[in-house]
């Protein structure tokens, strides 16, 4: 068994995915696997994992007919062997230490899931501002008025609590509804953040996470239906993320 299963679902990023396998192969902690799932690619993003995992053994590769970016998370889960999972997608990258820092902080803290700080920057790698999480620790209640977690510097310890798979939903934010179902149905009861920069989050044009009402949709999308909160509590939640949104993108 390893230490670290790293996910990466990959979908046509070529122009990226050498950087962020990189950036994987680089860690200072070097017990890991790293599970790149093609995801249907129609450009040379399988060649380039393939040509990976040809020079690294750690790097294993799963081709698949393009599913989303969920069913390719799940099936990297399935396959995954390590004590904790991690996940990072083909166009962002991680800090070297990133994994030696929070599998150390998570055994310390006696942690089941954490988080980092992580910064964005642009498609050239050219930082355009830090994000310090707002919540040190934060539980599921928590956790449904604003998502303080960015999936790229997401870690849980499935050896303690299982493999837990991301939710199949029609819309809104999937790594969102699960570590909301991890809060809510395993004994990670509170996720811990290392507040450190550790990740690196490319802003890419007409990403989902760039359109602020499709995103503001995609929250109330996970709180009803993948959630099933009712409806007036509904409204509730989603005026606090209202609220931490816009204060996020004035202090940007």
């Amino acid at each position: 068994m390893v230490t670290v299963s790293v996910i990466v679902p990959v979908y046509n990023a070529e122009k990226y995915l050498k950087q962020t396998l990189l950036s994987i192969q680089n860690q200072t902690f070097k017990d890991f696997e790293a599970i790149l799932i093609d995801d249907g690619s129609s450009d040379r993003s399988g060649k380039i994992c393939d040509e990976q995992a040809a020079a690294d053994s750690r790097f294993k590769v799963i081709h698949q007919k393009n599913s989303g970016v969920a069913a390719a998370r799940n099936a990297g889960i399935e396959q995954a062997e390590g004590e904790f999972i991690a996940f990072l997608d083909a166009d962002d990258c991680w800090l070297p230490e990133k994994l030696e820092k929070q599998v150390a902080f998570m055994k310390e803290k006696n942690c089941f899931l954490s988080y980092t700080a992580y910064r964005f920057i642009d498609e050239n790698g050219k930082v355009l501002k830090n994000y310090s999480p707002h919540r040190l620790s934060v539980t599921y209640a928590q956790l449904l008025k604003s998502n303080c977690m960015g999936c790229l510097t997401t870690m849980y310890q499935s050896k303690e609590i299982g493999k837990q798979f991301v939710p199949l939903i029609e819309k809104g934010p999937e790594d969102f509804a699960m570590l909301l179902s991890i809060l809510r149905k395993t004994k990670a009861k509170e996720a811990l953040c290392l507040n450190e920069i550790l990740a690196e989050y490319r802003v890419v044009p007409n990403s989902r996470s760039r359109n602020k009402i499709q995103a503001a949709l995609g929250h109330w999308y996970v709180l009803r239906k993948a959630e099933k909160i009712r409806f007036f509590k509904a409204v509730v939640l989603f005026f606090e993320y209202a609220y931490r949104a816009v204060k996020k993108n004035k202090e940007a």
